[in-house]
């Protein structure tokens, strides 16, 4: 993706958290090429309902699964049953990763804290190559 272009989007909905407790991916943006001094801006926005009291970490990896390093921050949102709740947060990649990708990915992934915690009613991961204004 070449600098200053169009952000680069990933799209899930109803995605009902399994009855496990483990982490898994929720949207995997396509691969793409980008070679940025630097780096990559990163989003992610999820519209989610509470099943039962616990919590959802949020993270973001690079590559296409829950293995990849993470980036940035991990987000915990507390959850009740029908309690909606709109966890959001952006941060840049300088990572070598993310300076420079011929077919790079990134994932949003989810893992609750107890069993069927949640629908992500939507979720969207956002990739920017950063560029300066000019």
């Amino acid at each position: 993706m070449p600098a200053g272009s169009g952000p680069s989007v990933a799209y899930a909905t109803a995605f009902v958290m399994p009855a496990d407790t483990a982490e898994h991916v929720v949207a995997t943006l396509t691969p793409q090429n980008w070679n940025s001094a630097l780096g990559n801006l990163l989003g992610w926005s999820v519209l989610m309902t509470g099943s039962a009291t616990g919590t959802v970490t949020f993270r973001v990896r690079q590559g296409t699964a829950i293995t990849g390093t993470q980036v940035g921050t991990s987000v915990v949102q507390s959850t009740v049953a029908a309690q909606v709740n709109t966890p959001a947060l952006d941060f840049p990649d300088t990572s070598a990763f993310g300076l420079a990708q011929q077919g790079g990915q990134y994932v949003l992934t989810a893992q609750g804290s107890v069993n069927s915690v949640a629908t992500l009613n939507s979720a969207l991961l956002e990739l920017e190559t950063i560029a300066p204004l000019i």
